[in-house]
């Protein structure tokens, strides 16, 4: 299956209806160039995997559980969104790129807003965690 602008197109609008307004409890590294995201709503647990593998590209909702195996710099720094609720899945232009938006109420400094970019690009494929409009770190 190609994966392009238009099939980002639905699979924004499907990730939308199944996490929109749910909470990140759990960021995991399961693999070098793989993320886990788990999300927690209304009594229901819902997990998504980004892969940035040159072969095995993408994003998709999975059942599956899996435990911490690698870690990371990166990791350490998409610790920050633990605990922020995912306010909108939106997809840059008709490019394959993702925008996940995350809204984190810090005690100190208030509302912040985190958006953590996943680029599509095959073995090129990027991750980009942003916060008010500075890149704060990349993966690959």
């Amino acid at each position: 299956m190609a994966f392009d602008g238009f099939f980002i197109f639905h699979l924004v609008k499907e990730l939308n209806a199944e996490l929109k307004n749910y909470r990140l409890e759990k960021v995991l590294q399961i693999e070098t160039d793989a993320f886990l995201f788990s999300f927690y709503y209304q009594k229901q647990r819902k997990q998504c995997i980004i892969r940035m593998d040159a072969h095995l590209f993408g994003c998709y909702l999975t059942d599956q559980s899996y435990g911490a195996m690698v870690s990371s710099q990166f990791l350490i720094m998409l610790k920050r969104l633990e605990g922020a609720i995912l306010t909108e899945i939106t997809q840059y232009s008709t490019d394959r790129v993702m925008l996940f938006t995350f809204q984190v109420n810090d005690w100190i400094e208030g509302k912040k807003e985190f958006t953590l970019v996943f680029e599509a690009m095959g073995k090129h494929s990027n991750l980009i965690l942003i916060q008010n409009g500075l890149i704060i770190d990349a993966f690959k």
